[in-house]
């Protein structure tokens, strides 16, 4: 059996047992033999197309055809149990929380490039996807700002911070670097 084939066939043996339906019973739903299904689940008989849409169906699931480059995001539509932390909603909750507090630093502070910049940074954080150490990173960093006072100590924190949230925004948006890059390059063989 190929290796897509075993994958298909593990997805359909977890199914069957989520649903807590004996391999007997899945052949009645499917209106295919408990032999068969045996089987086809002990890698011995490769299912044909209509006898997986069969049991598939019958475990209440559809066949569908979907374009490659697709599939992370179907993934992730489809993830069932998602911690917490990890959940686009959570994400969104920290960064509102982190907003509303560069808002009343703004007010507090006034003009300030640092924070001005920090707000720019956190909107393009709503447009990549955060990890756990990025939503800390953030979570930290606001309550870091929310404690500080506009005073000539504070300057230098909110650089600081505003600094650590540029780094971090570069990262997600342009990956990690490799190191510094030439502004140009000089080809060997351009002649020219």
């Amino acid at each position: 059996m190929s290796y897509v084939g075993e994958e298909v066939i593990n997805l359909l043996q977890e199914a069957r047992s989520s649903a807590g339906l004996s391999q007997r019973a899945l052949s009645e739903k499917a209106g295919i033999s408990q032999s068969h299904i045996s089987q086809i689940e002990s890698g011995t008989l490769e299912p044909g197309l209509s006898k997986l849409i069969q049991i598939a169906r019958a475990l209440d699931l559809e066949l569908v055809l979907v374009p490659r480059k697709m599939i992370p995001a179907i993934k992730n539509l489809t993830a069932v149990s998602r911690p917490e932390r990890e959940s686009p909603t959570f994400a969104l909750k920290e960064l509102n929380r982190a907003a509303r507090i560069i808002k009343k630093k703004q007010v507090e502070f006034g003009d300030s490039a640092f924070l001005d910049r920090m707000q720019s940074d956190l909107q393009s954080f709503r447009h990549v996807r955060l990890s756990p150490a990025d939503l800390n990173m953030i979570r930290r960093d606001a309550d870091r700002l929310k404690s500080l006072v506009a005073d000539e100590a504070s300057s230098s924190r909110l650089r600081n911070i505003a600094r650590e949230w540029t780094l971090r925004r570069n990262t997600l948006v342009h990956g990690p670097s490799d190191g510094p890059r030439p502004a140009y390059a000089i080809d060997e063989d351009d002649d020219a």
